[in-house]
Order: C-alpha cells, then structure tokens, then sequence
C-alpha cells in the first residue's frame, strides 16, 4: 500500500509532466507512492502522453475545465494513502524531499499540513508560505519589506543547510498560517475535517483558505526550510497574463468577504479600481481579449456577493 498519494492537477501543461513525473518516480524508490494525474480537458494531448509514457499513473479526465480546486478535491476522492501531496505539475522534487516530509508527518501526528521551500529553476526563493492575508499584507507585498522577508527566509535555508553534517537527524521545522498550493502534504484526517478545497475557488487562494481551516480545526500548519521543490511557476501578480490576474483578484476578493472584515474588503476594491486605471494608461486592454476582460474586472468590482 502507498505511503503516499500524489495528485496532480493539469491544464495544458504537457511540456512540463516529463521531468515532474521522472522525478516522482525516483522518489518512489525511496518511499511507496501513487499518482493520481487530474486533466483539465487538455488540447495539448497532456493525458494520451501519460497514459502511454507513465502508465503506472493514475489519469482522470474532466470533460471541461473544472478549476483547481475541483479537479484537486476529485483527485483527492481517488486517493488511498493517509497523506496526499497536492502538487503543481511545473515542479521538480529534489531528490529524497518527499520521504524526509512523509518521516516528519509520521513524527510528528499533530501537523496537518506541510510544505517545503519552493525554489524557481534559476534557484530563486519563491513565497511559499506565510501569516494572515489582509490589505496590510497586500500592501507590504509591493514594498521593499517583501524583498527583505525573501532575503531572510534564503538565509534561514542557507543556515540549516550548513547545519545539516552536525544534525543530520534534526529537521526544524517553522509554524505558519498557510502554505502554496503547488507542493502541500496534508494529512488526511486533517484535509476532511476542513471540509477539502473550497470549490468556489477557481484558481488562486483556494491553498490559502484550506490552510486557514485546517489551523481553525486546531492542527499545526507547517514549512521544512530544509527540504527543497523546484516550481517553474510563481510569478508574482504584475507578471500574470490579464485572464489569470482577473481570476487571481476574482478569488481574492472571496477570500477577503470570507475572512476579512467589511472595511478590509472594501479597501481592496478602491485599491482594485486604481489598478484598472493605472493598466488603461498602460494601454493593457488593447484588441477585443483585452476589452472583454476589462469589462468582467468592472462587473466584478461592482459584485457585492
């Protein structure tokens, strides 16, 4: 029986499924696992290359796009191990990562979630975890303040690294409120309890809020600085096309209604509003795609539910 259930969610992602799942293989020797490969009606031919190449893997077709959280919470229906890994399919395992993450949820049976360091493939520090999300934190995101926060989490990494030849059997491990979606190892109890992914969630802070309510169930939500995932992805909100920073905001709006207060929420949406206009004088809404999505981001401003 596995150890381990592995689920991965995908939507025309076919260039990037043969290193990821190379290197959930390898890992397999070191730990029993199974994956369970999710399309989102794909048109690159992402699930016919994995039935055929990977045929270990477990594939389930949606007929349409269902969103991240859907096709996670169906991946999760199919799953048989105590511990799924929800992970992106633009990642790479460094070697010997999931066995020393699985060891320390067998350890340590009050975690209900836990993460790694996600890394970029030019061995940049990605945000991977971190506290409550509030207007205040929207804020410090574009200041300087984000940039030093990055820098101190590298140095964390850096320190326990060097520490490793003196506690090989020591991982720390650091206490926060919620993890990135693309590489979370929850417990199963823990997942159920929670009431799994929040389907209203499209794409975007569905990782957030199922971390909120697993902490909310009173289990520790956690990150091991010492264990390493590659994410090709990551990119901050100023680098996503138009389409995914509509469903970014759309989902954080959400967020901000669920958890937040009135005036928190209320913040956001003047603060969404100058954005618009600052991206008309960049010209961003350029051709029939740019006007189109302009007018869904007005609607959804003006969406009071």
């Amino acid at each position: 029986m596995a150890n381990l259930s592995v689920i991965l969610v995908n939507y025309n992602g076919r260039r990037f499924l043969e290193p990821c799942l190379e290197s959930l293989i390898n890992e397999n020797r070191l730990i029993p696992l199974e994956i369970i490969f999710v399309d989102n009606a794909s048109t690159d031919g992402s699930a016919e290359f994995v039935k055929r190449f990977f045929s270990d893997v477990t594939v389930i077709r949606n007929k349409k796009n269902a969103g991240f959280s859907r096709a996670n919470n169906r991946g999760f229906a199919y799953s048989g191990a105590d511990l799924i890994l929800f992970l992106n399919t633009d990642t790479v395992v460094e070697p010997g990562a999931l066995k020393k993450m699985v060891d320390w949820m067998n350890t340590h049976p009050d975690t209900g979630a836990l993460g790694p360091l996600l890394y970029g493939s030019d061995d940049r520090y990605q945000v991977s975890f971190g506290g409550r999300r509030t207007f205040v934190s929207e804020l410090l995101e574009k200041t300087l303040l984000n940039t030093a926060r990055r820098k101190k989490i590298a140095r964390m990494a850096r320190t326990r690294k060097s520490r490793r030849k003196k506690t090989p059997r020591v991982i720390r491990s650091k206490k926060t409120v919620w993890l990135s979606g693309a590489a979370l190892l929850v417990r199963r109890d823990a997942f159920v309890e929670a009431g799994g992914f929040d389907e209203n969630y499209f794409l975007y802070f569905e990782d957030i809020d199922v971390c909120y309510r697993i902490g909310q169930e009173g289990w520790k939500v956690k990150v091991l600085p010492r264990v390493r995932i590659y994410h090709e992805g990551g990119a901050s909100t100023a680098a996503l096309s138009l389409r995914s920073r509509y469903y970014y905001r759309q989902s954080q709006l959400y967020f901000y209604r669920k958890y937040n207060s009135r005036l928190s929420s209320l913040l956001l949406r003047q603060y969404l509003r100058l954005n618009l206009v600052l991206l008309s004088l960049k010209g961003a809404w350029r051709g029939s795609r740019g006007k189109k999505i302009k007018e869904d981001f007005h609607r959804l401003l003006r969406e009071r539910k």
